[in-house]
């Protein structure tokens, strides 16, 4: 669904919808998110409290951790829809949008985005709690409903020239639907595991406590992932927005599809750990990164060589930032990735007042390095600020973080250190290998391109690498289990 709203459906929102507007709708996205900030992070906690309750077979626990959890959604995104519909009526001279932008549309939009959100914050806590709950197929399948609804009625809505109420409806539609969905389902789970619901007043004070560190995450975050394109809008004007926003689309998406099978385990890991199996959840976390930062490798490579052929085919050549910018973006991607991954497992484990604080001091440490090079470097140093800041803060602190929680060991870094550097050099064998290719005429064209330089990779990586091969074994066999044969 990421893909099909980040990637095919932008050239019908350029079609109908003006670039300059678009640009500014996509930089008040930035201030929607900053909205929400009032939600520090509570949906995380309660999966993480859920889970480990659910874990322990603690049947208390689970109901005062839902109810109170429920209560508290309830207030933030109250907030959150108060706050927004307030913003709305300085969002236009906030950005300092030229008089050419139709700041009346852009207005309309901005608050139907702001309904969505509130609504999107309630049932992502509710949604957070069936995954606590270990019920990731039903939730799922609410969650593929709900976006196959909302990408028709982007579509028809767009035919008929709604404009940007095209984008933002349809979104406050499917949080409604998520919303209602969890909300039925949540209450069914209840009912069949005989969890009757109760107000207990120490986990309200218990979730206050933690979410006071996870709020502060929340800032951090929303300082180094929504700040840029406000910036750029200011300093650089409107187009350069969409210049920056799609050059790093592709990074983004794949950014979400490699942290997927950690966020799966974000439900899966408190409870394993709440039933004593450190031993076990060890040694899944261990393979787990190795596969993703194969995975990670490849595409930081194959976006080195064809990310700006990706963006001529898909929105025009002159939305690529350029081989510097796009180097940096690269390089942001893989960093932000891998520190993403192992804070994801941390916070799963239960280290939310270490991994919130270190995410609070990336903030701090970006928003004077962001402004400074935005000033003095333009795009260039807006991207650097990020790349700077995480290594200064995560980058010191989740490895360490890592091997405490988990008792990994010098030993298993190390393996984790040889997979990364042999996944490079089979990435930068694959570069070279590639980069003086003729430009792609046609998708197929670069589809087989890009084929080949995963085919290419992926050979190189299984000739260097043991656990490789291992792993190319085991996937084998488990492919001929399941084969009629």
């Amino acid at each position: 669904m990421g893909f099909v709203s980040g990637i095919v459906l932008v050239p019908l929102y350029l079609r109908h919808i003006p670039a300059d507007l678009y640009g500014a709708w996509s930089a008040s996205g930035n201030v929607l998110v900053w909205l929400t900030l009032v939600d520090p992070g509570l949906s995380a906690v309660l999966q993480q409290r859920v889970a480990t309750a659910y874990g322990q077979q603690d049947r208390m626990a689970v109901s005062g951790w839902i109810v109170s959890g429920v209560w508290i959604t309830f207030v933030i995104a109250l907030v959150v829809l108060l706050s927004g519909i307030a913003t709305s009526f300085f969002i236009g001279d906030w950005m300092h949008l030229p008089p050419t932008i139709d700041q009346t549309a852009l207005v309309h939009a901005f608050r139907w985005a702001v309904l969505g959100s509130a609504l999107m914050v309630f049932s992502y806590s509710i949604y957070s709690i069936n995954q606590g709950l270990q019920s990731s197929l039903a939730i799922g399948l609410i969650f593929v409903v709900a976006s196959l609804l909302r990408l028709v009625l982007v579509i028809l809505l767009l035919g008929f020239g709604f404009g940007l109420l095209a984008i933002a409806v349809p979104t406050a539609i499917m949080s409604l639907i998520m919303l209602c969905g969890n909300l039925v389902y949540l209450h069914m789970r209840l009912r069949k595991d005989g969890v009757a619901l109760s107000w207990m007043p120490t986990r309200i004070r218990e979730l206050a406590g933690l979410i006071s560190f996870t709020g502060m995450a929340r800032i951090g975050s929303v300082l180094v992932n929504n700040l840029d394109l406000f910036l750029v809008v200011r300093m650089l004007g409107p187009d350069n927005v969409n210049v920056l926003r799609f050059t790093r689309t592709g990074p983004e998406l794949c950014r979400t599809i490699i942290e997927r099978p950690v966020t799966a385990m974000q439900a899966t890991l408190p409870h394993l750990l709440g039933s004593g199996s450190m031993d076990r959840a060890r040694e899944i976390i261990l393979r787990l990164l190795r596969l993703c930062i194969w995975v990670l490798v490849l595409c930081a490579g194959g976006f080195l060589v064809f990310n700006d052929d990706f963006l001529r085919l898909w929105v025009g050549g002159r939305f690529f930032a350029g081989n510097q910018v796009n180097m940096l973006l690269i390089l942001s991607f893989f960093g932000a990735t891998a520190m993403s991954l192992l804070a994801g497992l941390c916070f799963s484990a239960g280290d939310i007042r270490g991994t919130s604080s270190v995410g609070l001091a990336q903030g701090f440490l970006y928003l004077p390095l962001v402004l400074a090079g935005g000033h003095w470097f333009g795009m260039v140093g807006i991207v650097a600020a990020s790349i700077l800041s995480l290594l200064v803060t995560q980058g010191l602190y989740m490895p360490r973080a890592i091997g405490r929680i988990f008792s990994v060991t010098r030993g298993h870094f190390a393996q984790l250190i040889s997979a990364t550097l042999l996944a490079v050099v089979a990435a930068t064998i694959t570069c070279i290998i590639f980069w003086h290719l003729l430009p792609a005429p046609s998708w197929f064209a670069f589809v087989v391109s890009v084929g080949g330089f995963a085919v290419c990779y992926l050979a190189i990586l299984i000739l260097l690498s043991t656990d490789a091969r291992n792993e190319t074994r085991n996937g084998w066999s488990l492919i001929r289990q399941q084969l009629p044969i």
